[in-house]
């Protein structure tokens, strides 16, 4: 396989094998990818060709789900490089990949992580004095305990962070000091005095100015006019003020979000209520849970009612493109009165619960549930044809789907549903099929006739009513039903409790998918199979060369993404 291809697998699905399971992310590249001694020995169209894969799946197409990857390959890249034209290279290529201040964090982070001979703990994300090392540190001792604080930036990294500042404009630069202090261990003016970033701009002179007050000092002591400079100092004074009206005038003045509201005035709905029209759908759907803890989203409270008029908000839904899987967990969250998905943290929010006696509100319940139904129309199309299997057998009704980032409330049938109704009424050509228990030719499958026009509810009693005990599960039977009747498809989806109950010995329906292309003259099929409970990977024979196939191992609205993009054939 290709330097390219394996470096697309990568930054999509967190290794080279075609094999996804959304959780944690490992701040390492895998050997398989490219070792220690490969990275050094790169010539400069290698070097040009990891860059390209990396611009096009972040810039050009904006594909991947999260740049984690792609910075961790790219200060394994810089760490072990020699050549000050390559690590150049890379550094330009960097100011287009890197447009926020969180991905510019996670990168000075990474670059501590990965270049610290031994771990120490640290004051703030810093990176150990190494040949290798882009920012020498010094360790001191704080009531027994080594602290490594930064000290230094390399040449190439204080260009690179000059250049990064540059680019911003007045009003981005504005908005990010305002919003973030602090981002993964570093703040504005840590990076700032260690790059010794210089601007010409006097406005942006102004606002760097800023990040190197506290917040009582800034408005005691600015006393500049300009609409930038004050924006700053008001979020600053809104920061501090206890006084609702004051902070209320704030927020409605300069559009702020829930990043900027003082924990002070959490409480306080008049402050709520001048927040809501400017939040994000994503950031709607945290307060709701937010506010349900604070006791504020009660029956008689006027602000419960325009907490329900933001969810109903069509324009901000269809802007946030969410998948209906992360509104159906924030439903399930909510109406069963719990707010993580992690058990520990449930566990002590459970006591919260009982002392305040908090009871979800009818009305907010009612208008998630709408937004989930209308989030199946929002979701952008890939325009794939699809043939999707179910195996909509009564075991998929009691098993909860595997995922620590969804309500534990979800079942493996709700989960299936989701994702046909999904890629049914959004899709032009998809046909649903489902498993059975009747042997006959073709066998063990029948279609299941779900029509775009039906709801969630609707779609589940559909199911319900087809439900069988037991079924021939098996990955071959949807290609075989598919050649008889003639059924032309880019994409198998096979969506299961357990890949391995499908595949009991770990091998690709090889000889039914060869005779479906050659009947539908197609070459070029691609098959997905999705395990909702069981992580176990059924495919470990395959290498990373294998694209006919994608397993992954539950689902969430990242998942849902891997497989818009593998439909797409970006990965």
């Amino acid at each position: 396989m290709s330097l390219a291809l394996k470096v697309q697998k990568y930054i999509h699905l967190g290794h080279e094998y075609p094999f996804f399971v959304d959780g944690k992310i490992i701040v390492a590249v895998p050997e398989k990818l490219l070792t220690a001694d490969e990275a050094k020995s790169l010539t400069r169209s290698e070097c040009v060709q990891i860059l390209d894969v990396i611009k096009k799946a972040v810039i050009r197409v904006n594909s991947v789900f999260r740049t984690n990857e792609v910075l961790i390959l790219i200060v394994f890249l810089l760490k072990h490089l020699k050549d000050p034209e390559l690590k150049s290279l890379i550094y330009e290529a960097l100011l287009e990949v890197i447009t926020n201040f969180n991905d510019l964090t996670l990168f000075l982070k990474y670059r501590t992580v990965m270049t610290e001979a031994s771990p120490l703990p640290t004051e703030a994300h810093a990176e150990t004095n190494s040949e290798t090392s882009e920012a020498r540190t010094e360790t001191t001792v704080e009531n027994g305990s080594p602290v490594t604080t930064k000290t230094h930036f390399s040449i190439g990294l204080r260009n690179f962070l000059q250049k990064w500042y540059d680019k911003r404009s007045v009003e981005e630069l504005t908005e990010m000091i305002a919003e973030h202090r602090k981002l993964n261990g570093w703040r504005h003016k840590d990076i700032l005095t260690l790059a010794h970033v210089k601007f010409t701009d006097d406005v942006k002179k102004k606002i760097v100015d800023t990040a190197f007050k506290r917040g009582s000092q800034l408005v005691a002591e600015t006393t500049d006019e300009d609409a930038i400079v004050k924006k700053l100092v008001d979020v600053c004074r809104a920061r501090m003020s206890e006084d609702p009206r004051e902070v209320s005038e704030i927020v409605s003045q300069h559009k702020l979000r829930f990043d900027h509201l003082p924990s002070a005035l959490y409480k306080s709905p008049e402050v709520w209520e001048k927040c809501l029209p400017h939040l994000r759908y994503s950031e709607l759907l945290n307060c709701v849970h937010i506010l349900q803890d604070l006791n504020l989203l009660t029956s008689q409270s006027p602000l419960t009612k325009k907490v329900g008029f933001a969810l109903g908000n069509t324009k901000t839904l269809k802007e946030a493109k969410l998948h209906p899987i992360q509104l159906y967990t924030e439903l399930q969250l909510y109406e069963h009165n719990e707010r993580y998905t992690e058990n520990v943290h449930e566990t002590h929010r459970a006591k919260k619960v009982a002392k305040l006696k908090l009871i979800p509100s009818k009305e907010i319940v009612k208008k998630l549930r709408t937004a989930f139904e209308q989030s199946f129309d929002c979701y952008p199309a890939t325009g794939a044809r699809l043939i999707i299997t179910i195996d909509n057998r009564h075991g998929m009704y009691n098993k909860k789907i595997l995922s620590k980032h969804l309500s534990k409330h979800i079942t493996c049938i709700e989960a299936s549903v989701i994702i046909a109704l999904t890629y049914l009424k959004r899709e032009r050509d998809v046909k649903i099929l489902t498993f059975t228990d009747e042997e006959t030719d073709p066998g063990g499958i029948e279609v299941l006739a779900l029509q775009k026009s039906m709801s969630f509810e609707d779609a589940i009693k559909f199911c319900e009513t087809r439900k069988r005990k037991v079924t021939l599960h098996s990955l071959e039977l949807p290609w075989n039903f598919a050649k008889t009747k003639g059924f032309k498809a880019d994409v198998f989806l096979t969506i299961t409790d357990s890949v391995v109950r499908c595949a009991p010995l770990g091998k690709l329906p090889t000889q039914e998918i060869n005779a479906y292309k050659k009947a539908v003259n197609m070459s070029n099929v691609r098959h997905i199979v999705l395990g909702l409970s069981n992580p176990k990977r059924a495919f470990e024979s395959l290498g990373p060369e294998e694209g006919r196939i994608l397993e992954i191992a539950g689902f969430t609205s990242n998942t849902a993404k891997v497989m818009d993009e593998y439909l797409k054939r970006t990965i």
